[in-house]
């Protein structure tokens, strides 16, 4: 009898310490990241409510621009906007429209003293020629 009385106050004792013993926290599941492909490529859409930037200002074409040699465009050209120094205001820019074949890299120098600006594609080239009230552009090929 004694043994069974001492089972009992085991068992009891087990079962009054397992219900004082704070319960772990569960463990943090895993997250469920699914990494779906979508059917079509992601395009962003424009917000039909956005307003443009109080900040961003439209950029200006300089309006006194003479061109030279028009014949000499290539026929698969398309226009850039590039921005050259401006004469009578240092530090600022003017900008103007060139015609360039699409997807080349020109290289591009400048005169030392900032008036004459080459981009060479190789075969074609655009001289710039900036002067204080007007800017010359020149298409050789």
């Amino acid at each position: 009898m004694m043994k069974f009385a001492s089972c009992l106050t085991a068992v009891g004792l087990l079962a009054v310490a397992a219900y004082a013993a704070p319960e772990p926290p569960p463990l943090p599941a895993p997250d469920a990241v699914e990494t779906a492909t979508p059917a079509t490529p992601l395009v962003p859409v424009p917000d039909e409510h956005a307003t443009p930037s109080a900040s961003a200002e439209p950029i200006v074409l300089f309006p006194k621009v003479k061109v030279e040699d028009r014949d000499n465009i290539p026929a698969c050209a398309v226009p850039i906007v590039v921005a050259i120094p401006d004469r009578c205001n240092p530090g600022c820019c003017r900008y103007i429209e060139i015609c360039v074949p699409p997807d080349c890299e020109p290289h591009i120098s400048t005169s030392p003293s900032g008036r004459k600006i080459e981009y060479d594609y190789g075969r074609f080239e655009v001289e710039i020629y900036n002067h204080k009230r007007y800017v010359v552009v020149n298409y050789d090929d």
